[in-house]
């Protein structure tokens, strides 16, 4: 497992230690059937157990993680299609928001969005990537109701945050597929812009679970877990 970072503030260590756990295990550096110590993980933030145990639970309602009482907590038996569904639903959902922003947003916005899938196109730095992807994203999805810009919200906060970082190589597609989307919304074609953005998030599961395969994810499940078909 990489090195914890300490998180500017501490109102949401949770959700930063969270984050970071949540990075591990798609990256494939934390592998099913691997026990989580929490003690090592808060020494390695600098942070007391208890916001430790407050991200355990929280990956644990995720699904990627299975507390054993008196044995601890362990990386789940994910399945591929356990990555996949992580994926499609987000895409789902976010599908909904990019049928209603072909109708909602201005010319203006949109050439907003046609920016940003440019500068991506410029850029070399994965970290870089990932914020301008995230912009894009977020830009997108702020249309629609207030109940479905929440459960976006929630949904956000369950999926890989660093994909570029992990996924080296995979930018020529997201360029194409964002471009994809952007055409969508420019032409103010509601169906084909969900359709757009459900098969990006789609495609970013199978190229998550291609990644993990290779890198030998499945192989050689640790035998002290008992998330077996988690």
């Amino acid at each position: 497992m990489t090195p914890v970072r300490r998180p500017a503030g501490r109102a949401n260590l949770n959700q930063e230690i969270a984050a970071h756990l949540r990075e591990e295990i798609f990256a494939g550096r934390l592998r099913p059937g691997s026990r989580v110590d929490q003690d090592a993980v808060a020494e390695a933030a600098g942070v007391s157990k208890l916001p430790v145990r407050e991200a355990l639970i929280s990956l644990e309602v995720e699904g990627l993680l299975v507390s054993v009482p008196r044995r601890g907590t362990f990386v789940a038996t994910l399945t591929e299609a356990d990555i996949e569904d992580h994926f499609k639903i987000f895409g789902a959902v976010s599908a909904m928001s990019a049928e209603i922003a072909a109708g909602e947003l201005s010319e203006a916005d949109v050439d907003e969005l046609a920016t940003l899938v440019t500068r991506m196109r410029s850029v070399s730095d994965a970290a870089e990537l990932d914020r301008l992807n995230d912009e894009l994203h977020r830009r997108i999805n702020k249309s629609g109701s207030r109940r479905l810009r929440s459960v976006i919200r929630l949904l956000a906060g369950s999926m890989p945050a660093k994909f570029f970082e992990y996924a080296e190589g995979c930018e020529g597609t997201a360029h194409r597929e964002h471009q994809e989307i952007v055409d969508a919304l420019r032409a103010r074609d509601a169906s084909a812009a969900a359709e757009a953005v459900r098969r990006h998030f789609e495609s970013s599961g199978a190229l998550t679970v291609s990644l993990l395969r290779s890198r030998g994810f499945w192989d050689e499940e640790s035998d002290d877990s008992t998330g077996r078909g988690k």
